[in-house]
């Protein structure tokens, strides 16, 4: 790295160093407050979480998803929304990251920590979280708030997400939903077009 800035050199391997230094500095704080090696696929997960990108963990129960998005809460601090279904899961999470040194809200909304709400508490307060931007949010049990496409649109709202961007990414998935019915006829190549046009401008917003 210090050879590269030295030489004028650096240019795209910036971003390369910057995701290697952060996934290296998450790993280690594992390691300090869990004060075990991460498995495997913890370490995928902490990756893709610290590369800033949007996934579903997906892995039988004791793996390790509820520590991973917990610690990483944790190391973020703030401006971070963990959605469980139930009173009881929240408690839970709430006992997990306290234990972790993070500080926590249970059961409602605050920037300044880590908040672990119910998917209902969501439903109740859409108006006073509209005024609310995180840095990340974690669902657990994602299916359930999918279902709900006024929750989605309040998460979306959490996330800063533009709301013209929004609507594009959900024409892409119906179109790419819908393109399957057209195959080997004229109008294949028009929704592929449009595809390209939606995929190309999603890609020009920062974050998505």
């Amino acid at each position: 790295y210090n050879l590269l800035v030295s030489n004028n050199s650096l240019k795209n391997y910036w971003n390369i160093y910057y995701k290697l230094e952060n996934f290296e500095n998450i790993i280690s704080y594992f390691r300090k407050v869990v004060r075990s090696e991460p498995w495997s696929l913890q370490k995928l997960w902490l990756r893709r979480l610290v590369d800033g990108e949007n996934f579903t963990m997906s892995a039988p129960t004791g793996l390790g998803k509820s520590t991973t998005i917990s610690l990483y809460s944790t190391y973020l601090g703030e401006k971070v929304v963990y959605i469980v279904p139930t009173k009881s899961l929240v408690e839970q999470v709430c006992k997990k990251i306290t234990e972790f040194g993070g500080k926590v809200k249970c059961g409602s909304i605050d920037e300044t920590k880590i908040s672990v709400v119910t998917t209902s508490f969501l439903s109740k307060h859409k108006e006073e979280l509209s005024n609310y931007k995180m840095d990340l949010i974690a669902v657990d049990d994602a299916d359930a708030i999918i279902k709900s496409g006024k929750t989605t649109d309040l998460l979306v709202s959490l996330l800063g997400i533009p709301e013209e961007a929004y609507e594009n990414a959900m024409k892409l998935v119906r179109l790419r939903r819908f393109i399957v019915n057209v195959m080997g006829t004229p109008e294949e190549d028009v929704i592929k077009k449009k595809i390209r046009d939606l995929e190309t401008n999603l890609i020009s917003y920062e974050g998505i």
